[in-house]
């Protein structure tokens, strides 16, 4: 009983932050973008299953689903695309935290290029361009010059 208790205990407490985080998204932005990962598939193949579910990942992405635009975008090769010239680097595997672009020599940090793509995935398929795209806030809230800088240079490099 005095366990059942502490895992009701932590539910309750991952549920409150994830509201409480969900709720600053939603009140700072006016999209969220996130990768569209099968988490079910997640769990089962890589082995992960209990932490996946721990984390609470799908019940974030229904918060927030429902309290600010929520946009979905495809996870194929968002970390192995390079941000800046669009190679797609297979040799980018899973344990791979940095790794240097062979085309443009461009050194990425795995999941900072991988948010550049989701974002830029996310802000094209909005069909957000020019001054409605410098209008989107950055990760601290403030409106983002460089998002527009970005994302203009990546236009060039998708066909």
């Amino acid at each position: 009983m005095k366990v059942a208790k502490l895992h009701e205990k932590v539910s309750w407490q991952r549920k409150d932050w994830l509201h409480k985080v969900s709720r600053d998204l939603a009140n700072n932005y006016e999209y969220v973008i996130v990768e569209n990962i099968n988490l079910q598939n997640m769990a089962e193949n890589l082995y992960h299953g209990k932490a996946v579910g721990d984390g609470g990942f799908g019940t974030f992405r229904d918060m927030l689903a429902y309290k600010t635009t929520l946009v979905k975008v495809s996870a194929k090769n968002t970390s192995k695309t390079c941000f800046d010239c669009g190679y797609i680097n297979p040799k980018v595997v899973l344990g791979v935290k940095k790794w240097i672009c062979p085309v443009c020599s461009v050194e990425h940090d795995r999941d900072i290029n991988a948010a550049k793509n989701i974002l830029y995935k996310g802000v094209t398929s909005l069909g957000i361009v020019g001054r409605e795209l410098s209008e989107i806030k950055n990760a601290s809230g403030e409106p983002s010059s460089s998002v527009k800088e970005e994302s203009s240079e990546s236009s060039e490099r998708i066909a």
